[in-house]
């Protein structure tokens, strides 16, 4: 009765002397009964997830057939915990003793070393083995799994989740992916399958615990009084941190500007269709010119980070900014550094969105590319202009900012902090906007200081994006 209705409480308890807490009792079931196919698990320090999911897969184990199951952490005594919790379950529960290939005759001892293997193998045909994903990760290639659990999956590197995510390629209908993690870090896949409709989130903070009596309130405000205010919320709270010490954006800020409806561009492509209908109808000069008024309020930007050197990327935007407003309604990026053919791609954009203003970046590749764009625009006669967005040059405010690029960068954040900005899903850009770090030079001025494993060519695109000539912004942030 209990299996069939799925209630693991006493199944858990009659097997491994175990009592679980109701939230814990949903972990098991999503594992044992593989009742979401993509699961994502933040839970507070200590509240017992890892054990939760190793009893999730011990019922998994004892309610299927030739199945197999890998554990994958970042290194490989991270994957030995919920390995070890396993062991421990085996050892204690005579159904899944009975099931292992275990050498039962010669003690405990010998038993636990057995339980304790990278790889153990069942009698119904299951198996389960540990993995580490630590460097390139090309240990993982060549295993297949129907149950997939990746533990501390936030520290694991993008390049490395390509290869451990193959895994569940032998059954690509039916695997079961099952995450653990502390929010330490936003630039992982992790971060990007918990904000994915895909994913069934457990989110497990300090309030949930509390209530279970997995912890006192007691011990929850000693600890916010001793951490600092980022390590309380992603151990306790269980939550991304917003910005880093010395982050520029919040997470916030840029997730709102992804989510934001309202859409500026929407609005400037109603105001053409509409100056079209009228002209096609033979509307008199003073209607056209009620209309070509609101559409001069309307500047169409075109802008790109042309790619300079090995990984980087050449990065292009097109939307237009209104007021105070601003939205990025398309993108492109490819790998390339030839400055002719980057400079008609973006000549073919303004033309095709009718642009005010190219942005690109004065440096390197970009001062080719900006000469042949001016060539470009004395040829056909366009009016558009060709802004040079150069970082190094001195900025408006030098009393506060160490250069151009600082004083644009903060522009944005301002932009971004306020809500005036509507900007388009792409998770490499959300990566590197919450690695841009700033510091002081000196006891004054305010400098960027890049990720240092590569160029933010996103980032810096919509830099240049956003960049005005005015150095008029007062920014809240120096208060």
């Amino acid at each position: 009765m209990c299996i069939r209705e799925r209630n693991v409480r006493p199944i858990v308890k009659y097997l491994f002397q175990v009592n679980l807490t109701p939230t814990q009792c949903l972990i098991v079931r999503k594992i044992a009964y593989t009742e979401s196919k993509r699961v994502a698990i933040s839970a507070m320090t200590r509240y017992g997830k890892s054990f939760c999911v190793a009893i999730g897969v011990a019922l998994y184990i004892l309610f299927n057939e030739d199945k197999r199951i890998a554990i994958v952490a970042p290194k490989y005594d991270q994957a030995e915990i919920l390995r070890n919790y396993l062991a421990r379950l085996i050892i204690v529960c005579p159904e899944l003793q009975a099931l292992a290939h275990l050498d039962r005759e010669h003690g405990a001892e010998r038993l636990a070393q057995e339980a304790t293997k990278k790889r153990l193998t069942f009698r119904n045909g299951c198996e389960y083995a540990i993995f580490s994903a630590e460097g390139d990760a090309d240990r993982l290639m060549g295993f297949g799994a129907n149950l997939l659990v990746i533990d501390e999956a936030c520290l694991i590197s993008r390049e490395a989740r390509v290869k451990v995510n193959r895994m569940l390629g032998d059954d690509p209908r039916y695997g079961v992916l099952v995450e653990l993690f502390n929010p330490w870090e936003t630039d992982n896949q992790a971060f990007d399958d918990w904000n994915s409709p895909r994913f069934e989130k457990l989110h497990i903070g300090w309030e949930v615990a509390l209530k279970e009596g997995r912890t006192t309130l007691e011990f929850i405000e000693e600890q916010r009084e001793h951490l600092p205010p980022m390590a309380f919320q992603v151990l306790y709270e269980s939550r991304f941190p917003d910005q880093s010490e010395h982050g520029i954006f919040s997470l916030a800020w840029v997730l709102a500007a992804m989510e934001r409806k309202e859409s500026i561009w929407a609005d400037l492509l109603r105001l053409r269709k509409a100056f079209e209908l009228k002209r096609a109808s033979g509307a008199s000069e003073f209607e056209l010119n009620v209309v070509r008024k609101l559409l001069m309020e309307y500047k169409v930007i075109v802008c790109c980070d042309p790619a300079d050197k090995g990984l980087d990327k050449t990065v292009t935007y097109w939307g237009c900014w209104h007021g105070s407003k601003y939205e990025v309604a398309g993108w492109h990026s490819e790998a390339t550094s030839d400055n002719q053919r980057i400079a008609r791609r973006l000549f073919d954009l303004a033309q095709e969105y009718q642009a005010d203003r190219i942005h690109i970046d004065g440096h390197g590749l970009g001062v080719g590319v900006v000469s042949r764009l001016r060539e470009l625009k004395a040829e056909h006669n366009t009016a558009w202009k060709v802004v040079s967005c150069l970082f190094g040059e001195a900025a408006g405010k030098k009393e506060f900012y160490a250069n151009r690029k600082a004083e644009e960068y903060f522009r944005l954040r301002d932009i971004l902090k306020n809500g005036l900005i509507r900007l388009p899903p792409i998770q490499e850009l959300k990566a590197e906007l919450m690695k841009m770090e700033w510091d002081r030079k000196g006891r004054q001025t305010i400098l960027i200081i890049d990720p240092e494993d590569k160029s933010p060519d996103w980032a810096d695109a919509l830099v240049y994006f956003t960049w005005q000539d005015s150095h008029e912004l007062i920014y809240d942030f120096l208060g």
